[in-house]
């Protein structure tokens, strides 16, 4: 797997669990159900309207009727919403949008499944004590709002839908969940269920309670007790976990990983006018029309009710909504002027601006490439905007997971090298994931305090020196401020079995027909000196994006004096393209003191 994919795709949406950098890709809404003729949809429009009108005449009926052509339908009735009323509304079936919050419903027909292009649905602040089994046909929603009812479970096909990023399920009397509600798991942001006073602490039989929920979902989900629970019942120090460690047959030798960080970034030492100069060309390259736009939903998430403007084109409301505040924020961050209508937000502490301002300026100089990818740089200013949106210790930690990104693609020479900046890579990826599914609301603050304290003897990157969270954790830490606890989920996933098998992954292994032919021509007339130097004429023109090359491996094992045995399952001169064991791995990292055996 392209290593650099996947650290964007750990750092930008695994490590961003929601309420800090909901990140989702994709246009929210598209057009209905195209099966339907205009003519069609008029008249079931009509039909609707007509039966709606008789029940409640202050409704408009030609804004309702224009809303609903255009697949998007809000309806707060001055009276109950009957049943017919319901039956009928099930007939528009290309509605991509409902609203129908506070309206005393207190149940929905099967029927209602058949508005199976919903992608929005709000149905809160009713009486709902249920839901039908068709509810899982909507299969195409991906923002949900059932809060404010009377809820006490989900019907099992809840878990078919799938495509999920923010249910809201607050303000209800649910007990537990059905076992298929895990399916949401794949690409859901956040799930609020908070203020469910009988939610149980453990489901029974195939239910998810609360730990169940928080074992899935981690920081995706706002639970009742959610500060209330303690995953380490046995505070661990650090003493007894490296003791741990060290008994093991093969191990980590500590020092040298501490050595192994990312690289700094470069001070460009822009003020402030051409840093506005720079951050406006990047917006000048965002794609906001067209198929491959990026979505105001994907820049604000949970911010869009800063417009709930539906007439306004993508491009518009970005425009409007996204842009004034990131350039209010921006332009006060750099003490200049700031216009109306441009907010400058939570700024970060006095003590960081600069620090702010050299990885920001880094930042927006890549972005700046025109050659990078737009789907890359759509997802970094996303990342960027939630960072800016939320509280200082938020931005540092959204502004870091771009530069770890950013940091990953270093051209290294040497195996050695290359392993180290492999691990450093692995290292930070690890370190996140293990604290993150703290099971909390609040995970940059944890993340934050964990980092800090453990960054010297891990050798953790930290591109704000000088920050100092003053929020706290809030009492959501799940390791009870235990430093050993925290190393324990660490080094729990990052294993030597673990290392071994990501630098296995990263070694090239698309076949190089001229190489191993080369190789192969060579090899067996005893002329290794010419199939080294070749080897490494071949490294100075690879560009490719796993970074360890079989000639890597061919150079140290002739620097070392070893077998090719020792690395390679077969012959790396023979018929079939060379195969590294793990063993041979192994042995490598033991012979750069990467690792330890037990004495």
């Amino acid at each position: 797997m392209n290593i650099r994919l996947f650290f964007l795709f750990i750092f930008c949406f695994s490590f961003m669990n929601v309420p800090f950098y909901a990140i989702s890709l994709g246009n929210v809404f598209i057009d209905g159900d195209i099966a339907l003729s205009t003519k069609e949809k008029e008249e079931r429009t009509i039909e609707f309207l007509n039966l709606i009108k008789q029940e409640d005449e202050s409704l408009s009926y030609d804004v309702l009727k224009k809303e609903i052509l255009k697949s998007k339908l809000l309806i707060r009735c001055k009276v109950k919403i009957s049943d017919r009323i319901l039956e009928k509304l099930s007939t528009l079936t290309w509605l991509t949008e409902l609203t129908l919050s506070n309206n005393q419903l207190t149940s929905l027909p099967e029927s209602f499944g058949n508005l199976a292009q919903l992608k929005a649905l709000n149905l809160s602040n009713n009486q709902l004590t249920s839901l039908p089994e068709s509810f899982g046909n909507l299969i195409q929603l991906q923002g949900l709002n059932i809060s404010g009812n009377q809820l006490i479970s989900l019907p099992i096909s809840f878990g078919n839908l799938i495509k999920l990023q923010h249910v809201r399920l607050s303000r209800n009397q649910l007990i537990s969940l059905p076992e298929s509600f895990g399916n949401l798991q794949r690409y859901i942001v956040l799930i609020d269920i908070h203020n469910n006073p009988n939610l149980r602490n453990n489901g029974e039989g195939s239910a998810l309670g609360e730990i169940e929920l928080q074992r899935i979902f981690g920081d995706r989900i706002i639970l009742p007790h959610l500060g209330q629970k303690k995953y380490y019942v046995d505070l661990k120090t650090k003493e007894q976990i490296y003791t741990q460690l060290d008994e093991q047959d093969v191990s980590f030798n500590r020092e040298t990983l501490q050595h192994f960080i990312l690289p700094h970034i470069p001070n460009l030492e822009w003020d402030g006018e051409t840093f506005m100069q720079e951050f406006e060309k990047v917006l000048s390259l965002l794609v906001l029309e067209g198929e491959n736009a990026l979505s105001y939903a994907l820049l604000v998430n949970d911010f869009q009710i800063y417009n709930n403007n539906n007439s306004c084109t993508n491009k518009e409301r970005i425009e409007k909504d996204v842009f004034p505040r990131l350039r209010g924020y921006l332009k006060t961050l750099w003490n200049l002027s700031v216009l109306p209508g441009e907010e400058k937000g939570w700024q970060m502490y006095e003590g960081s601006i600069p620090e702010v301002q050299r990885n920001l300026s880094y930042i927006i100089s890549i972005m700046n490439n025109a050659g990078m990818d737009n789907d890359v740089r759509h997802v970094l200013i996303s990342t960027l905007t939630h960072a800016i949106f939320h509280c200082p210790t938020g931005q540092k930690e959204g502004i870091e997971a771009i530069l770890l990104y950013l940091t990953t693609s270093k051209v290294c020479v040497g195996l050695q090298n290359k392993i180290a900046h492999l691990l450093a890579i692995t290292k930070e990826m690890i370190f996140k994931s293990a604290i993150l599914p703290g099971n909390n609301g609040q995970n940059v603050h944890v993340l934050n305090y964990y980092t800090y304290h453990l960054k010297e003897e891990l050798g953790l990157n930290s591109y704000f020196t000088s920050f100092e969270d003053k929020i706290g954790m809030m009492g959501r830490d799940p390791f009870q401020n235990s430093l050993g606890n925290a190393l324990e989920a660490f080094y729990a996933k990052f294993t030597p079995h673990y290392v071994i098998k990501i630098l296995l992954n990263n070694i090239e292994n698309d076949v190089d027909f001229e190489a191993v032919k080369f190789f192969d021509e060579n090899y067996y007339t005893h002329d290794i000196e010419k199939v080294l130097n070749q080897a490494k004429e071949d490294l100075k023109k690879s560009n490719i994006e796993r970074p360890i090359r079989i000639a890597d491996l061919l150079i140290f094992i002739n620097e070392q004096k070893w077998d090719w045995s020792d690395i390679f399952e077969n012959d790396p001169m023979g018929d079939q393209y060379p195969k590294v064991k793990p063993e041979g791995i192994q042995k490598i990292l033991l012979k750069l003191t990467v690792l330890k055996e037990k004495k």
